[in-house]
C-alpha cells in the first residue's frame, strides 16, 4: 500500500511539473520572479546535483558527483559543464563575493577560484 501511494505521489508530482512549463521549456509567467520550476537535463546526464549556490540573479553554479561543476549564467536557463581538476563527488559550493569561491567534496576535496569561477585550482 506504501509503495502504491509513494508511486502515485510520484506520479502526479511529475505531470505538475511538465504542465507547469512552457512548451520552449522555459518557466511560465511573467515578471522577474520566476515561481515554477521546469525540468534541465543535467550535464553530464546520470550525474546528481547535491549543491548550488547563486551570486546574483543571474550567475550560478551547480556541483555534484564525479567532479561535475555546471555554471549558468542566465537564471538557471541554460547550464554549461566547466573543467574540474577533480573526480571525487563534490557535494557545497560558497562565493564570498563574485571572484572567490570554494568547493567541498569527497576525501577532503578542496577546489577554490579566484576569478569568478573561471578555473578551479585544487588545494592540498
Amino acid at each position: 500500500m506504501r509503495t502504491t501511494l509513494i508511486f502515485w505521489v510520484f506520479c502526479i508530482t511529475l505531470t505538475f511539473l511538465f504542465l507547469s512549463c512552457d512548451i520552449g521549456g522555459g518557466p511560465s509567467g511573467s515578471g522577474s520572479f520566476k515561481r515554477t520550476w521546469c525540468w534541465q537535463n543535467p550535464i553530464p546526464q546520470g550525474n546528481f546535483l547535491s549543491g548550488v549556490q547563486f551570486i546574483n540573479n543571474n550567475i550560478g553554479y551547480a556541483l555534484g558527483d564525479a567532479g561535475t561543476i555546471l555554471h549558468t549564467n542566465n537564471g538557471g536557463t541554460t547550464w554549461s559543464l566547466q573543467k574540474s581538476p577533480t573526480e571525487s563527488d563534490l557535494y557545497a559550493v560558497s562565493f564570498i563575493n563574485s571572484s572567490y569561491g570554494t568547493i567541498v567534496g569527497d576525501n577532503g576535496t578542496i577546489l577554490r577560484t579566484t576569478d569568478g569561477g573561471n578555473t578551479w585550482v585544487a588545494q592540498s
